[in-house]
């Protein structure tokens, strides 16, 4: 048959009047996929990164190579963990460098002022 002729239609093709159904040929089931479950050690180092921040680092990195490796959900949320664990660690840190520095500090000065007190009864012997 000439290109832009149309001739017959197959039985399969052909129109059905608007009062009948349109033939159901094959029966399809479609599986709709669960989504993956949600990872339970990132909901645990979010909270474990607030309250305890440098366990909640090595918690936060474990979750999110599971989440990488097994598909499931929550990664983004392990992410989050993460930086907050870093951030946390970062400052509990600094916070003990300078309790560290003052406490040297402290101990510098103590050590003056019993000094600065020896000279002080040293003068106090030579009056008498």
């Amino acid at each position: 048959m000439p290109i832009g002729q149309s001739g017959p239609l197959s039985p399969m093709y052909q129109m059905v009047p608007a009062t009948q159904p349109a033939p159901m040929h094959y029966a399809y089931k479609v599986a709709v996929p669960k989504p993956p479950k949600f990872n339970f050690a990132a909901v645990v180092a979010i909270v474990v990164a607030v309250l305890f921040p440098p366990a909640g680092l090595g918690l936060a990195k474990s979750a999110r190579r599971e989440c990488r490796e097994t598909g499931e959900r929550g990664a983004g949320l392990a992410l989050i963990a993460h930086v907050v664990a870093a951030a946390g660690t970062a400052m509990i840190t600094l916070v003990v460098l300078v309790l560290a520095s003052v406490f040297a500090f402290g101990i510098y000065q103590l050590g003056n002022g019993i000094a600065e007190i020896g000279e002080f009864l040293s003068w106090l012997r030579s009056l008498f």
